[in-house]
């Protein structure tokens, strides 16, 4: 999933991230184990490409606002 993320245009990638936020944070919708073991790892892969890249680039930005939603998604989600 990682690698499709970066594979997306910088539009796609704010799309996807406001459907999960939409999705997930704004519904009492509960987690399923695969769904958490799916958050959990796309969360452990952004955090390690947001260690090694520059923060300046428009894509690195939307990183970081998939790893806040992720966060909060797990957070709120009693997951973390």
């Amino acid at each position: 999933m990682h690698t499709t993320f970066l594979r997306m245009s910088n539009a796609h990638k704010q799309d996807f991230v406001n459907l999960l936020y939409v999705g997930y944070l704004d519904t009492i919708y509960n987690l399923e184990p695969n769904e958490i073991d799916l958050f959990k790892d796309l969360k452990e892969n952004v955090d390690n490409k947001l260690a090694k890249k520059n923060p300046r680039s428009n894509s690195t930005t939307l990183y970081k606002k998939l790893q806040e939603v992720l966060g909060k998604i797990l957070i709120s989600k009693g997951q973390v």
